[in-house]
């Protein structure tokens, strides 16, 4: 469960946490894990930090508690007796959950650079960065790009220039911008993602002119950003991760498996690495069109979480991402 940050503190205590249960077996239209976004004021809570917030909860009293606004993505309604069942539960939840590191596991000036291949062919290069803090309407954010081109003799076939930037802020808790540019062959495409969680909406917008809008949930990253915040969480083999995400088109529940730890090579050099699979249910191109598709990531198993080497597996081939080069890392 993400605990978020308080929300305030004068007379009262305002703490917001978001997260994910699972469902209970038979119930109708829900998915496998249920989003949870729980909002208590509290009159008469001493405990100054965030850590002792689950504490917080297992002390306080019902009269202690003037408030608690409950919201899940099963629009079910907990009231009366079923307030004091649910504040129990969460308190497990929380302290059962595999929280975020403490330590923000990267920093701006961060740059991983991959080589990729179809098959065995070299087929172009990828970069990810970490880029001078941004600001946001106003708001201090992280910046990330990713870029993707396709080698010389790949461009005589397919030329691929590919350009992403990603916007969250500071505290990690959901995307503030999202900028996508595709040049792809003969394909072009320039998309913006606008977040506004006053009205927790994201507006999706073409170069064309054609634009939607959509609901979010709470806590909603777009898919780069998302990546950076899997990195900051405690992961094992055997643990599931999931978190909404959106294009601006959608926003769906991204769920992934940590499936082992193993020691792999990558250009010559040996990595402690945990291998993750994304469940990839709402991707669609190439992807959706493959029976057996299949995405796996390997990243490094210390707390920083860094990405190796990525594999895919689609109906026009397999493609492989390899780091070659990294700087900047913490």
């Amino acid at each position: 469960m993400n605990l978020g940050k308080r929300l305030g503190r004068d007379k009262f205590l305002r703490y917001k946490a978001v997260g994910f249960v699972p469902c209970r077996p038979g119930d109708k239209g829900c998915p496998a894990t249920c989003f949870l976004e729980l909002t208590i004021i509290s009159s008469n809570v001493t405990s100054g930090i965030d850590n002792a917030f689950a504490h917080e909860l297992q002390t306080a009293t019902l009269r202690q508690i003037e408030k608690v606004i409950v919201r899940t993505g099963c629009n079910r309604r907990i009231a009366g007796q079923g307030i004091r069942v649910l504040l129990s539960c969460v308190v497990s939840f929380i302290i059962g959950f595999p929280a975020a590191a403490g330590e923000v596991p990267f920093q701006p000036g961060e740059r991983l650079t991959f080589v990729l291949k179809w098959g065995v062919i070299p087929a172009g290069e990828a970069v990810m960065s970490v880029l001078p803090m941004a600001e946001i309407d106003g708001e201090p954010a992280y910046h990330y790009a990713l870029s993707a081109k396709s080698n010389a003799f790949v461009d005589v076939f397919y030329k691929v220039r590919d350009h992403i930037d990603a916007y969250a802020d500071t505290d990690l808790q959901h995307s503030l911008l999202f900028r996508k540019k595709q040049r792809e062959g003969g394909y072009k495409r320039d998309v913006a993602v606008t977040f506004d969680w006053e009205k927790s909406q994201a507006r999706y917008s073409r170069k064309d002119g054609r634009s939607k809008s959509i609901d979010l949930l709470p806590a909603t990253f777009d898919p780069l950003s998302a990546f950076y915040f899997i990195r900051t969480m405690d992961m094992q083999a055997g643990s599931r991760l999931s978190h909404p995400i959106t294009d601006g088109k959608k926003n769906v529940i991204g769920e992934a498996r940590v499936i082992r730890r193993e020691i792999i090579e990558v250009a010559g050099k040996s990595y402690d690495t945990l291998l993750i699979v994304p469940d990839l249910r709402h991707i669609g191109g190439v992807f959706k069109k493959s029976r057996d598709a299949k995405i796996q990531v390997w990243v490094t198993a210390d707390n920083r979480h860094i990405p190796v080497r990525l594999k895919s597996k689609v109906v026009v081939g397999s493609f492989v991402g390899e780091l070659v080069s990294s700087e900047g890392l913490k």
